[in-house]
């Protein structure tokens, strides 16, 4: 009888230890649901992204710009976010930043970084972000981050590419009134930008012929003339024209 009991004793001393270790993992595996899925669970509230552009708002300092967002417009479990940012050019020229830390219930971090723009630089330019974020039912501490740590880490990375090409047009002179002389674009002369007719200040005359240039880009497959970039320069004679491309 007595060791009867002694066994049922130590069996429910047994069972009490294991329904612990069960409450145990069950209260972590919550926590670590909470922490990975709490961010993408909300339908239509959280998006991770990159972007590139040329920035010619200032004719004279033309930069590519390259940017990364997070945000999440239902942030309940007030996880930290931030993004880091880098931007590479076709000649391996970079750029990095990295964006404010937020925990807002409306979260939403951006940083962007630039590289001057260099008309011998022409070629694909890449954006690649790192979208960070800290869980703080997983003690995640944004101050010990990066590199990862506990509870703090990259939940995604994204990219985005951007082809910088530009258009070398020829004109011949047709015109001019006054000091302004007009000039009309050559016969077979297919580029992406340019357009039939341009007009430059004669100083003190008129040139026989003038070399149009502008940037362009490209992003699956539709190309974007960009403004700010024109140069019009004198020449001599009318040579092929083309879209310089890599």
């Amino acid at each position: 009888m007595r060791i009867n009991r002694l066994e049922k004793e130590f069996r429910g001393r047994n069972r009490g230890r294991m329904t612990l270790s069960v409450l145990r993992a069950f209260s972590l595996t919550v926590f670590l649901w909470i922490c990975h899925t709490s961010a993408f669970s909300q339908m239509g509230s959280y998006a991770a992204y990159s972007d590139s552009w040329v920035d010619d708002s200032a004719p004279a300092n033309i930069v590519i710009v390259g940017s990364g967002v997070t945000q999440d417009h239902s942030n309940y479990y007030g996880h930290t976010y931030w993004v880091q940012t880098a931007l590479a050019s076709p000649s391996n020229r970079t750029s990095s930043a990295t964006s404010y830390k937020t925990s807002s219930s409306d979260a939403y971090a951006r940083v962007e970084t630039s590289l001057a723009l260099d008309w011998n630089d022409l070629g694909d330019y890449f954006t690649q972000s790192q979208h960070w974020m800290c869980c703080p039912y997983m003690g995640g501490n944004p101050a010990n981050s990066p590199p990862p740590s506990q509870g703090c880490y990259p939940s995604g990375g994204t990219s985005s590419a951007l082809k910088v090409g530009a258009s070398h047009a020829y004109y011949a002179y047709a015109s001019s009134v006054c000091s302004c002389c007009k000039y009309d674009i050559v016969p077979n002369c297919a580029i992406r930008c340019g357009p039939p007719t341009v007009t430059k200040a004669g100083n003190p005359g008129c040139a026989n012929y003038v070399l149009r240039l502008q940037l362009w880009t490209e992003v699956a497959g539709f190309t974007t003339c960009i403004l700010g970039s024109t140069q019009l320069i004198e020449a001599l004679a009318a040579d092929n024209c083309f879209d310089e491309v890599y």
